[in-house]
């Protein structure tokens, strides 16, 4: 089979593929591709050949019985089928697990209920907070003073003044 460009730009393989895809029949054809996949069967003796056999394969397809899905079938099939489920109740659904979540790690970590719960998380929060802020190194107020406790504090040297740090400010 030959792939030569003839009648419109039309390949044997691009026409095999039409053929496979879409069948014998030219009104099946992708419009955009119909006249030229004409043109190219009335010029080719090969792709007229392969129409010819398309064609009996189309005959028998078309031959071939088809069979009913019974009403049982039918039945189960929807039944089965998930039910589409609205955008807002697939939110709240999931706005609801979320919230059970966070529930159930509350209630892992903090087992009383009542006032005891808020008033804990609050303490924890505090105690947190504190815990950051006094942990910070010393803040110094001028330029030098800093520059020293980020050396020693990155370098380890208490012999600040043997190291030439030149103007960093």
């Amino acid at each position: 089979m030959t792939n030569d460009m003839t009648s419109g730009g039309m390949t044997m393989d691009r026409f095999q593929a039409i053929i496979e895809a879409y069948g014998a029949n030219p009104e099946r054809w992708p419009s955009a591709e119909r006249d030229r996949g004409e043109a190219f069967v009335a010029n080719s003796p090969e792709a007229a050949q392969y129409v010819a056999q398309a064609r009996l394969l189309d005959d028998m397809l078309d031959a071939a019985p088809t069979a009913d899905a019974s009403a049982a079938l039918l039945g189960h099939v929807l039944d089965t089928a998930p039910r589409p489920q609205t955008r807002s109740a697939q939110v709240a659904s999931d706005q609801r697990t979320i919230r059970n979540r966070i529930a159930d790690v509350l209630a892992f970590l903090w087992p009383q209920t009542g006032i005891a719960r808020p008033a804990g998380l609050l303490l924890a929060s505090l105690m947190v907070g504190f815990f950051f802020g006094f942990s910070g190194a010393n803040v110094s107020t001028d330029a030098e003073s800093q520059n020293e406790d980020l050396f020693a504090y990155y370098f380890g040297s208490p012999e600040i003044d043997d190291w030439d740090l030149g103007d960093v400010q």
